[in-house]
């Protein structure tokens, strides 16, 4: 598992590669894209960054606060990202991304976390669930 602050579609394309390179898996990113005006204005460079990934699940955008842009929002750059054939899953809620890991994750895969605190706190509860699991 790999967390990375990054939020900016270059650092989010390098990391990948990086993660292609060591890992023996398929690549799985969790992404929380940010801002609108940041997916608007390099909605063709988050198209690209993630078009390496073997899954990418992305969840609702942390706007900081800013005014909407028309059209722009999570499903619209889903879809701007899908153009390039990438495997892409909207989970508009973050408590449901562990559920969608449980499911698609095979043991070898590399898995990285694209975003802020909220989401290194899922990832750390991810992984803590993964080599600490409860008995029911």
């Amino acid at each position: 598992m790999v967390k990375d602050y990054t939020s900016h579609p270059v650092g989010i394309k390098a990391v990948i590669d990086g993660a292609k390179v060591f890992g023996k898996g398929r690549i799985v990113t969790v992404f929380k894209p940010y801002r609108f005006t940041m997916i608007h204005y390099l909605h063709n460079e988050y198209r690209d960054a993630f078009q390496d990934a073997d899954v990418s699940i992305i969840t609702e955008m942390y706007t900081a606060g800013e005014v909407p842009i028309p059209g722009v929002d999570t499903p619209w750059l889903i879809e701007r990202i899908r153009e390039t054939g990438a495997e892409v899953i909207f989970v508009p809620k973050m408590e449901d991304i562990t559920k969608t890991l449980n499911d698609i994750c095979k043991p070898d895969d590399t898995i990285v976390f694209f975003g802020g605190d909220d989401l290194f706190r899922l990832a750390d509860e991810y992984i803590d669930g993964r080599l600490h699991p409860t008995v029911s």
